[in-house]
């Protein structure tokens, strides 16, 4: 099947600012089988979403206060799934936005439980990189302090964002 063929089941909002990246950090729930992840703001495509772009934007804001609906996507991301070793597979629509500054991040604690702007430049460096991810030893991820590290689908996007690719890894 070929990706325009595919329906994206969740859309995912990309803001980079200032030379970062926001990251959500999930809250704990027993059905999700991200709990406690880093992810970019976003989720499941509802029936009153007009778009998928749409619900990236409504997920932004319930999730973290951000409206982004005076900017317009710098770029739609290529189809992605999430899910390969975490939980099911869903197909999900990445975008990015390219925002003038670092916007203020009100989180509601009932989804997310912290934020963290991930520096691009620190993140370019794979000196800084593991394969330390609990549960998961052989997946390659970035430390994020000492809680769950940034990998998986979020990390994987943001790698081919920059265009860093695992052939260059040591």
């Amino acid at each position: 099947m070929s990706e325009a063929q595919i329906i994206p089941q969740a859309a995912v909002a990309i803001i980079r600012a200032d030379n970062h990246i926001l990251l959500l950090k999930r809250a704990s729930h027993p059905a999700d089988p991200w709990s406690g992840h880093w992810a970019f703001p976003g989720g499941r495509i509802d029936l009153t979403d007009v778009s998928p772009q749409a619900a990236a934007v409504r997920e932004t804001a319930e999730e973290c206060s951000i409206d982004l609906t005076q900017y317009i996507p710098t770029q739609q991301l290529s189809l992605a799934h999430a899910g390969r070793t975490a939980g099911p597979l869903t197909a999900v629509a990445p975008f990015l936005w390219e925002l003038p500054a670092r916007p203020v991040v009100v989180i509601d604690n009932r989804e997310i439980i912290d934020h963290h702007w991930l520096n691009c430049t620190d993140f370019a460096d794979l000196t800084k990189h593991t394969q330390t991810v609990p549960n998961f030893p052989a997946e390659w991820c970035y430390p994020l302090g000492t809680t769950m590290p940034l990998w998986g689908f979020t990390y994987g996007i943001i790698r081919s964002l920059m265009l860093i690719s695992r052939d260059t890894e040591q």
